[in-house]
């Protein structure tokens, strides 16, 4: 990628973001916050779980 093609880029989503930023309340950001660690705990069980099923299926079977 070109040096200017970059820079335009990122002042494209710099500039976007930095003029939606005085228009999102704080209690906007707050939830944002909650929701995406709530987000990432229930990713982590689900992989955690489904990890533990997987082994499990996996032994029986070779046991057999």
């Amino acid at each position: 990628m070109n040096y200017p093609e970059a820079h335009t880029k990122y002042s494209i989503i710099g500039g976007t973001f930095f003029s939606a930023l005085p228009n999102i309340g704080t209690e906007d950001f707050l939830t944002t916050g909650i929701m995406a660690v709530f987000g990432a705990l229930v990713s982590y069980f689900a992989s955690f779980f489904i990890k533990k099923i997987h082994r499990l299926i996996f032994i029986k079977k070779s046991n057999k």
